[in-house]
Protein backbone atom coordinates (compact mmCIF):
# COMPACT_ATOMS: atom_id res chain seq x y z
CA UNK A 1 0.00 0.00 0.00
CA UNK A 2 3.08 2.37 0.83
CA UNK A 3 4.84 1.67 -1.95
CA UNK A 4 1.81 2.83 -4.59
CA UNK A 5 0.42 5.56 -2.43
CA UNK A 6 4.36 6.94 -2.00
CA UNK A 7 4.28 6.72 -6.34
CA UNK A 8 0.76 8.44 -6.74
CA UNK A 9 1.77 11.23 -4.44
CA UNK A 10 5.51 11.85 -6.62
CA UNK A 11 3.45 12.16 -9.76
CA UNK A 12 0.53 14.44 -8.23
CA UNK A 13 3.67 16.40 -6.97
CA UNK A 14 5.56 16.43 -10.57
CA UNK A 15 2.30 17.80 -12.19
CA UNK A 16 0.63 16.95 -15.76
CA UNK A 17 2.79 14.38 -18.40
CA UNK A 18 4.35 12.94 -14.94
CA UNK A 19 4.61 9.31 -15.17
CA UNK A 20 6.27 6.40 -13.18
CA UNK A 21 5.84 2.83 -13.69
CA UNK A 22 6.26 0.73 -10.86
CA UNK A 23 6.49 -2.99 -9.79
CA UNK A 24 4.10 -4.90 -6.90
CA UNK A 25 4.85 -8.05 -5.18
CA UNK A 26 1.47 -9.92 -4.66
CA UNK A 27 1.58 -12.38 -2.24
CA UNK A 28 -1.25 -15.34 -2.69
CA UNK A 29 -2.76 -14.14 0.14
CA UNK A 30 -4.01 -11.32 -1.27
CA UNK A 31 -7.38 -10.54 -1.62
CA UNK A 32 -7.84 -6.85 -2.84
CA UNK A 33 -5.52 -4.05 -3.77
CA UNK A 34 -7.21 -0.62 -4.74
CA UNK A 35 -7.10 3.06 -4.88
CA UNK A 36 -9.98 5.28 -4.67
CA UNK A 37 -11.38 8.15 -1.69
CA UNK A 38 -7.44 9.48 -1.29
CA UNK A 39 -6.02 6.34 0.48
CA UNK A 40 -4.66 2.66 -1.25
CA UNK A 41 -6.01 -0.37 0.33
CA UNK A 42 -4.23 -3.76 0.03
CA UNK A 43 -6.36 -6.51 1.90
CA UNK A 44 -4.63 -9.59 2.70
CA UNK A 45 -6.11 -12.65 4.24
CA UNK A 46 -4.79 -14.22 7.35
CA UNK A 47 -5.25 -17.18 9.76
CA UNK A 48 -7.32 -14.18 11.98
CA UNK A 49 -9.26 -12.76 9.38
CA UNK A 50 -8.45 -10.39 6.50
CA UNK A 51 -5.83 -7.46 7.13
CA UNK A 52 -6.32 -4.19 5.46
CA UNK A 53 -2.70 -2.24 5.08
CA UNK A 54 -3.98 1.14 4.00
CA UNK A 55 -2.19 4.26 2.89
CA UNK A 56 -3.21 7.84 2.29
CA UNK A 57 -2.40 10.00 -0.70
CA UNK A 58 -3.04 13.40 -1.39
CA UNK A 59 -3.59 12.95 -5.17
CA UNK A 60 -6.89 12.95 -6.26
CA UNK A 61 -7.57 9.69 -8.02
CA UNK A 62 -9.42 9.34 -10.95
CA UNK A 63 -9.60 5.65 -11.01
CA UNK A 64 -12.31 5.06 -9.09
CA UNK A 65 -12.35 1.67 -10.29
CA UNK A 66 -8.73 0.88 -9.74
CA UNK A 67 -8.88 -2.54 -8.36
CA UNK A 68 -6.32 -5.13 -8.62
CA UNK A 69 -8.36 -7.73 -8.32
CA UNK A 70 -11.29 -7.37 -9.34
CA UNK A 71 -11.74 -9.32 -12.22
CA UNK A 72 -9.20 -11.62 -12.34
CA UNK A 73 -6.96 -12.30 -8.60
CA UNK A 74 -3.54 -10.95 -9.12
CA UNK A 75 -0.90 -12.40 -7.09
CA UNK A 76 3.22 -12.53 -7.77
CA UNK A 77 4.89 -9.48 -9.31
CA UNK A 78 3.48 -7.16 -11.53
CA UNK A 79 3.63 -4.00 -12.97
CA UNK A 80 1.21 -1.01 -12.52
CA UNK A 81 1.74 2.72 -14.59
CA UNK A 82 1.29 5.87 -12.45
CA UNK A 83 0.10 8.80 -14.59
CA UNK A 84 -0.71 12.65 -13.97
CA UNK A 85 -3.08 14.11 -16.01
CA UNK A 86 -4.82 17.54 -16.61
CA UNK A 87 -8.77 17.61 -15.88
CA UNK A 88 -10.26 21.34 -16.10
CA UNK A 89 -8.48 23.09 -13.06
CA UNK A 90 -7.59 20.05 -11.14
CA UNK A 91 -4.48 17.47 -11.29
CA UNK A 92 -5.94 13.99 -11.38
CA UNK A 93 -3.50 10.80 -10.85
CA UNK A 94 -4.62 7.84 -13.29
CA UNK A 95 -3.44 4.32 -12.51
CA UNK A 96 -3.30 1.41 -15.26
CA UNK A 97 -1.77 -2.35 -14.81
Amino acid sequence: ARTLADTINTVYAQGPGAQREILLNAPVSTQDIYASDGEVVVRIKTANGDFDAVAPTIAAISASNFNLTQNEKKTGLFRVTVTAVQNGDQVEVEISD
